[in-house]
Parts: structure tokens; C-alpha cells; sequence
């Protein structure tokens, strides 16, 4: 069956007044989620489904859908994982990966004015602006959608029960969010997202050292019993351990995004947040408040003091 065969298979029944949009899932944890979710509520404003292609990235996010969550059900959503012939067919078009391939075959399915590329989607998002291809409720369009599209409901009700009813995790992961989120119950657990890799502003605005005067500060307000550490970088956690003991809690194992190991604990670690009393966020970066949606908490974003 050719990718325009399978396009027409989730054409909407009569129920439905619009053309599918699919929807490439990519980027990080969190941004992949935002994409996800923000994509659905824009769509259900004008009943059209959702035809979602979840793509695995061996570098960069190497898990399927399945290895992580429980099945998606939503009405008039469908989610199936990537396969070769997708890749090809609904991939970004990059020359040193695909020799720009996919932008061909896109130009024979969709044609261009229905295609919103990667670029094209975060300059939407950075302006507040929903991408054309919302708008051509007629065609079947293909959204490449890694951010939120949908600020207005961010922290609303709407969004929590969205997020928790799109993303369950599958049973042994949840076992292990549980697991350590009882280990911090009744008290008042201090979330805290250190992003270090390669994300060049969350370093830049957020220091450890802020960090590390932040959560002082709580402790000497009694604002804070402990603090649970979800990072990417273990010389951070191996910096805060010594300085607050028994009471910094976090969690054992891999956070490499290449292993299917890392990403099962982005998964534990974005829960186990969502489970604190409040949270404090790496500037710039989406987990934090991803995990703040998911809990209905407050997230204050890390900077340090004013010169």
C-alpha cells in the first residue's frame, strides 16, 4: 500500500468536516509531547483528525512510542510508528541524511503550500502564530510539529488531562515513578531540571551556581525538605550530592537519548517532576514545564541574581 493509500484509509468518516493532517513526531521527550498534544487541541477546533507518525531517532531519541507508552487512544486520533517506506515518503528532507528525497515525494503527495516544515513550525511558535496548513481544512496536509502550537492552554486544566489522557506510560515504567515518588510523599519535595548537553542557553542562563543559591535559599525559608534532580549530565548530580546528602533524591541509570535505556528514564525522570511540590526549570528548555502541565504545579525558570 503506497503512503496515498494510506493517507486516504484515516480520511475522516462523515462524522468528520475536515481532511487529515499528519503529523512527523520528532525532537525531544518534551518538545515531541508539546507537538503532539497542541497539534490535537488545534485540530479538534475544526474536527479533523489526526494521523500521527512517530519517528525513532538512534542518536537522538531512540525509542518507539510503544516502548514507552501504553497505546494512544483518542477520538479521532491514530498513531502508528515509522517505517522505512515513511522515512521516505514523510522524513525531513536533509541532504546528508537522505539526500533530500522526502521534499520530492511531499511535493507528490501534498504539494508544497500544504507542507510545514520544521523551520517554518518553530518560527510559528516563537511568534504565536498557527501555521497555514491549519487552515486547509480541504487537503490533507503533513505538519512537522516539535513544539507547542498552542500556548494559550499551556498551564490550563484542559492541557493536564490532555497530556496524562495522549502519554500513559507503560506499566514498568510507571512502577518506577512510583517508586520514587513515594520515596518523597507528604513532604515538600523541590523538583529540579538541570538541561546541560548541548543546550547552549540553558547553560549560558542557568548556571549550577543559580542553582545551587536557589535551592539553599529554599531550604533556609523552610520552603523545601528536599529536592529530587532530573538531569542530563551526571557531573551536575555529582556535584549537588555532596552538597545537600540525604536530601537530594534522584534517579540511578542512563540518561544517553541513543539508548533505549536513557530514554525509558527521560520518561521516569519527567514524571517523578511532575510529582513535586513545585519546580525549578533550566531557562529555555520545555521539560520542566512539560512536567509542570503534567502535575498542575508551578515551574519558576533558574536565573541568577541581577548584577
Amino acid at each position: 500500500m503506497n503512503p496515498t493509500d494510506r493517507i486516504n484509509r484515516l480520511t475522516a468518516p462523515a462524522s468528520h468536516r475536515s481532511s487529515p493532517l499528519v503529523l512527523h513526531a520528532w525532537a525531544g521527550l518534551a518538545n515531541r509531547m508539546l507537538g503532539i498534544v497542541s497539534t490535537i487541541e488545534r485540530c479538534r477546533e475544526t474536527d479533523r483528525p489526526v494521523w500521527i507518525v512517530w519517528f525513532r531517532n538512534r542518536r537522538r531519541f531512540n525509542a518507539r512510542f510503544s516502548d514507552l507508552f501504553e497505546p494512544m487512544q483518542a477520538p479521532g486520533v491514530a498513531l502508528r510508528e515509522s517505517s522505512p517506506l515513511d522515512v521516505l515518503s514523510f522524513g525531513a528532507p536533509r541532504w546528508r541524511e537522505n539526500g533530500k528525497i522526502p521534499f520530492l515525494a511531499q511535493r507528490l503527495l501534498f504539494g508544497r503550500a500544504n507542507v510545514c516544515y520544521p523551520d517554518e513550525c518553530y518560527r510559528c511558535a516563537r511568534n504565536r502564530l498557527l501555521p497555514d496548513v491549519f487552515g486547509r481544512t480541504d487537503r490533507t496536509v503533513l505538519l512537522f510539529a516539535g513544539c507547542d502550537l498552542n500556548p494559550r492552554v499551556a498551564s490550563s486544566d484542559g492541557r493536564q488531562k490532555e497530556l496524562h489522557s495522549l502519554f500513559r506510560p507503560s506499566p514498568s515504567i510507571l512502577a518506577e515513578i512510583d517508586a520514587l515518588a513515594s520515596s518523597f510523599a507528604g513532604t515538600r519535595c523541590i523538583g529540579v531540571h538541570v538541561r546541560r548537553g548541548d543546550h547552549a542557553h540553558a547553560i549560558r542562563h542557568s548556571p549550577v551556581e543559580a542553582f545551587e543559591a536557589r535551592m539553599d535559599a529554599l531550604l533556609a525559608s523552610n520552603e523545601a525538605d528536599s529536592f529530587f534532580l532530573a538531569t542530563d549530565d551526571s557531573a551536575v548530580r555529582d556535584r549537588l550530592a555532596p552538597r545537600y546528602g540525604s536530601r537530594l533524591l534522584f534517579r540511578d541509570g542512563s540518561s544517553d537519548r541513543s539508548t533505549l535505556a536513557g530514554m525509558r528514564g527521560a520518561v521516569v525522570d519527567l514524571w517523578t517532576l511532575s510529582r513535586c511540590a513545585r519546580l525549578l526549570a533550566s531557562s529555555g528548555s520545555t521539560f520542566a514545564p512539560t512536567a509542570a502541565a503534567l502535575g498542575g504545579i508551578p515551574c519558576e525558570p533558574v536565573l541568577p541574581p541581577a548584577p
